[in-house]
């Protein structure tokens, strides 16, 4: 869709896929005769809400894209240049094996923002887990009530000084989900108060969560994640992404 706008009138698109050239993986490629995209542009192509569009969408495609590429072991490349169009080679290894089965553990995620809340919810479905949403706390904990989850994904500040930490803190009271899984989500580190890179552990327990990444989280790293809490490692050990909030860079 990105390659048919780029185009307009006149322009061509075409897709084909092959194997890579050892064999080891399986290519599809995209390609367009558009205008290109710009080497200031490319490093972050692939961060949400970035677009060369006269008019913005959700702009969550190519990160949404990127998430579920990487999960499979695969990546994605991209050739381009102003004015020489653009190819985008998707490359999966030809001999992976189907994502391990999460035992259809539900995840509650809970976010006001709508964009947000639905690129983790596609990201987490495609990953096999049950995926139910609310858009604040109040509405989290009644369908914590009716879904019993197994797992909360949390955005860690929303209107009206809604929070997930408070969430997580109030989700912690109720005995059935006193060893549940929490990972918090936050885009406004620096704006919080608190230091999550010098003491990621003090304010994890201070905040009873297990984890916190930045938004949007990267897919794979956030189901293992998740997967490894719900396998009963829950606690400090290895709780912390690493400091500099990799879901940004991705």
């Amino acid at each position: 869709t990105n390659a048919v706008e780029a185009c307009g009138e006149g322009g061509r698109v075409s897709m084909h896929s092959r194997l890579s050239e050892d064999g080891g993986a399986v290519e599809l490629v995209i390609g367009d005769t558009g205008p290109g995209i710009s080497q200031d542009i490319l490093p972050r192509v692939f961060q949400p809400f970035v677009t060369t569009k006269p008019t913005r969408g959700s702009d969550l495609e190519q990160a949404v894209a990127h998430g579920v590429v990487h999960a499979h072991g695969g990546e994605i490349r991209i050739d381009t240049g102003p004015g020489r169009g653009t190819e985008v080679t998707i490359s999966i290894p030809a001999d992976a094996s189907p994502q391990q089965s999460v035992d259809a553990a539900k995840v509650l995620i809970v976010d006001d923002d709508p964009d947000f809340l639905e690129q983790h919810r596609i990201m987490l479905s495609g990953m096999g887990f049950t995926v139910v949403t609310a858009e604040r706390s109040d509405e989290a904990l009644e369908v914590t009530d009716r879904e019993i989850p197994d797992a909360f994904v949390l955005d860690m500040m929303m209107e009206r000084t809604d929070s997930g930490a408070r969430l997580a803190r109030a989700l912690r009271r109720d005995p059935r989900f006193r060893h549940s899984p929490i990972v918090l989500l936050t885009s406004v580190v620096q704006e919080t108060g608190f230091e999550f890179q010098r003491n990621p552990k003090e304010v994890l327990e201070w905040m009873k969560a297990d984890a916190w990444f930045d938004k949007p989280a990267p897919v794979a790293e956030l189901t293992n994640t998740i997967k490894r809490l719900l396998q009963g490692s829950r606690g400090t050990e290895g709780a912390a992404p690493p400091a500099e909030g990799t879901g940004t860079q991705r």
